[in-house]
């Protein structure tokens, strides 16, 4: 047999080998797949974050918020057209707490299928993008490593695993779907050279967009990326831009923006920032978002950066310097590579509206990184694959799974911080040990942890106050923290202070817990006079005057308390309860004429008044009227179910048997 007529035989681990890429092409194939794929990894990464409490300001924007706690706030259509409310977002906040109220898990499923959809659209844009579908080996596998990449990143836990920045994932979202169905309809429109077959994608395009600008206006960049989108991707069969396309949309956005200026004029969220010191701020801001989405090290619930002067910080011009040098970088690879330059100019455009010249009172948060990490993670991979895989493409799967590994462990590691109030609150302290917020944040989570660590919180607000000494919400938080301590004379020391604030909620606060200070140290002129302070504020504060009150009824100096009861009586007349005080007072000074007469008056007033009653009851005994005074207390009873009430019918019934009325 002639040897060199005769085919080798492959080697059974060549067949092994090749059945396995068999199977691997097979499931590739198949459209389900993917989305199984994306599905299963997000919930690998995110599998530790259903069950994190709220933070930071989800209690503000959730349990706090009542108007969001019903349907009502959607029916007015203001409400709507107002982007700064961001309605959409906060529907879905609304459908949650109609449904399971403060049971973090709900809120957590939604977000997480946010983030998975959103990664899943990120997959099928790019896998039609004619560039990239256009190259057999990049189709394969860019657009599956670029929506991985944006899954398992940990910037993204701060949108996804932070309750409330639902809102920048559900923008992105918005962002994302109008990008497709912008592509999607022109890619129609161009196959068929007919219009109206790409009509429905545009009306969804446009309709996606409106939803992520409704959730967060940072979305408002979605017509800018569409544009960017037509020159990057979109051409004739000769190759070639649609000039036409790109004239009247640029012309359009240009009208609508001088519409806006002049109707609206430049947003800004603050005015004690000027939109100069804001802009040298991003400056140092915006590299930082770069090293993060690069090494992701560093990220924190809350960054505490300072707002700049301006550009003779050196670390702006420095910074300025190093973005300058990347938008020229994305220009010299226009037609080298560009995907590269689309994912630069994404970066910058989506980070646009929250780090430009519109001040917003915090100037760096992770959330911020959402949109932009779809856009650095097509340039990223892009340029690995320029100056890496094309040389080395053996180390193509290596690389993408170390990495992608690599990841995914940081991310379920960072969801353990979350998991913990404390523990997301100490990392902000031990990296930014001078940030206020920081320090009182943690403060306030040592106090509502389940172990409760009173100490521990005293120490994080002093901290705070050796950096704000006046800050009166601190002062507010250390003095409880100190009474909850025992520490009554430390607290006093803060609510002094407090005392003199011009916050009519801080002040007042202040000026009764001094009040009950000094009355629980038998000094009742002092603690009277704390509470006369408010008064001369609010005089028709009726808490403060039954606090007046009980400060000399408590003392046993009934007179005193009567002279209060008096004064309040002469300010408010027609007052059941002034009445009730001064027939309280009567009635301890042994003045039962006087009890009655008062005590009937607030009832006169008042009818179903149950302390009038249950005191009126007692000057009816002292009448041997115990049949009235029976049916008084069974009527107080039956609008305060006081359980004393029932024991004091019971007694009375025995006092009617023992001590029966004289004849």
């Amino acid at each position: 047999m002639d040897r060199k007529n005769q085919k080798a035989s492959p080697s059974p681990k060549n067949k092994k080998k090749k059945v396995k890429e068999n199977k691997i092409a097979y499931l590739l194939s198949k459209p389900w797949f993917y989305p199984v794929l994306f599905f299963v990894v997000t919930l690998i990464v995110y599998s530790n974050s259903f069950g994190v409490p709220f933070q930071f300001d989800d209690n503000n924007q959730i349990s706090y918020s009542d108007w969001y706690h019903s349907f009502d706030f959607y029916k007015n259509l203001s409400n709507w057209v107002n982007v700064n409310e961001r309605p959409f977002a906060f529907l879905t906040i609304t459908t949650n707490y109609v449904l399971h109220g403060e049971k973090v898990f709900g809120y957590h499923l939604v977000n997480f299928f946010i983030h998975f959809l959103f990664g899943l659209f990120l997959f099928y844009w790019l896998r039609i993008l004619p560039s990239i579908a256009a190259n057999e080996s990049k189709g394969r596998w860019f657009p599956m490593v670029v929506a991985l990449f944006f899954l398992v990143h940990p910037v993204q836990t701060q949108a996804v695993t932070y309750i409330i920045q639902r809102m920048s994932s559900l923008a992105g979202l918005g962002m994302i779907l109008s990008v497709y169905f912008y592509t999607k309809g022109r890619l129609e429109h161009i196959q068929s050279g007919n219009f109206k077959s790409g009509l429905h994608f545009y009306g969804l395009s446009i309709l996606a967009g409106i939803i992520g600008v409704l959730s967060k206006q940072n979305a408002a960049v979605f017509p800018v990326i569409l544009l960017l989108v037509e020159y990057f991707f979109i051409r004739n069969s000769e190759g070639k831009i649609y000039k036409n396309y790109l004239i009247t949309g640029t012309s359009v956005l240009v009208l609508g923006l001088i519409a806006v200026l002049f109707t609206v004029g430049l947003p800004a969220e603050t005015t004690s920032i000027t939109r100069f010191q804001y802009f040298a701020t991003q400056m140092m801001v915006i590299p930082r978002y770069f090293q993060m989405m690069l090494f992701p090290i560093g990220l924190s619930i809350d960054h505490g950066v300072k707002i700049v002067a301006g550009f003779s910080n050196v670390w702006s011009v420095l910074g300025a310097l190093c973005l300058l040098a990347i938008v020229i970088y994305a220009f010299l690879m226009l037609k080298k590579e560009p995907l590269v330059s689309f994912g630069i100019f994404w970066i910058f455009i989506t980070l646009a509206i929250e780090s430009s010249i519109f001040p917003i009172t915090d100037a760096m948060f992770d959330h911020r990184m959402y949109l932009p990490l779809a856009g650095f993670g097509i340039a990223l991979w892009a340029l690995v694959d320029r100056y890496f895989f094309t040389k080395k493409p053996n180390l193509l799967k290596p690389v993408i799974i170390s990495v992608l590994l690599l990841f995914s462990v940081m991310t379920i590691a960072r969801n353990n911080v979350w998991n913990s109030r404390v523990g997301i609150w100490k990392g902000v302290t031990e990296k930014y040990p001078d940030h206020f917020r920081g320090w009182v944040a943690l403060g306030k989570m040592y106090l509502k942890d389940e172990e409760k660590d009173v100490p521990k919180a005293i120490e994080a607000f002093e901290r705070a106050r050796k950096i704000a000494p006046d800050n009166e919400e601190n002062l507010v938080d250390l003095g409880f923290a100190y009474l909850s301590a025992r520490q009554e004379e430390k607290a006093i020391c803060c609510y002094e202070q407090l005392a003199e604030s011009k916050n009519d909620e801080y002040r007042e606060q202040a000026l009764k817990v001094l009040s009950a200070y000094r009355v629980s140290r038998g000094n009742t002129e002092d603690s009277a006079s704390y509470l006369r302070k408010i008064l001369n504020s609010k005089p028709d504060d009726e808490e403060t005057w039954k606090s007046l009150f009980a400060v000399y009824f408590d003392k046993k100096e009934f007179e005193k308390a009567k002279g209060v009861a008096l004064e309040w009586n002469s300010k408010f007349p027609r007052n059941a309860n002034t009445s009730f005080y001064l027939g309280k007072a009567s009635f301890f000074l042994n003045d039962k004429e006087a009890a009655t007469n008062y005590l009937l008056a607030a009832m006169k007033i008042e009818p179903n008044h149950p302390e009038a009653m249950m005191l009126y009851a007692n000057v009816l005994v002292n009448k041997y009227e115990y049949d009235q005074a029976i049916d008084l207390l069974e009527k107080a009873y039956l609008i305060t179910k006081n359980e004393s009430i029932p024991g004091n019918i019971e007694l009375i019934k025995k006092l009617k048997v023992t001590s029966p009325k004289p004849k």
